[in-house]
């Protein structure tokens, strides 16, 4: 067959190790959604490392890359609301009703979180819709 002795042997091999490059890739891919596909390579290299398979964080890597995982942290819930209380609960006398006939008989304010050094804050009348008063707070003091 005309075929060296070194790449029979070297043909030899081959399977043995796409099989466990295979082994490798299953349960890399297992422990990563079982781990809600939050797991960079490093972190994913030690578990594979911790259940017996030797490899390292660029091997571990590149099977990533191969089977496309890609890393999803999971947006943190921002909490505003603490609807689980007993205190009496405002009625809503506006009804979004914000068009009134005199001056001085609705006020609405606004808070807006604008991340700067300042914070703005101002008063609006129903009426007029003119700005009654503001107040910018600077939050450091250089």
């Amino acid at each position: 067959m005309q075929v060296s002795t070194r790449a029979y042997y070297e043909w030899l091999k081959v399977p043995q190790d796409s099989d466990r490059n295979q082994q490798v890739a299953e349960r890399a891919r297992q422990i990563f959604i079982d781990n809600k596909q939050c797991l960079g390579s490093r972190r994913l290299a030690d578990r594979l490392q911790k259940q017996g398979f030797t490899l390292g964080r660029f091997k571990t890597r590149r099977i990533m890359r191969e089977l496309k995982l890609k890393v999803r942290y999971p947006r943190r819930v921002k909490v505003t609301t603490d609807s689980k209380h007993n205190e009496a609960i405002s009625p809503n006398r506006l009804d979004r009703q914000f068009q009134v006939a005199k001056p001085n008989q609705v006020w609405t304010t606004d808070i807006t979180y604008v991340w700067t050094l300042l914070v703005p804050q101002s008063e609006r009348d129903g009426s007029s819709g003119r700005r009654a008063g503001t107040a910018d707070t600077p939050l450091a003091s250089g």
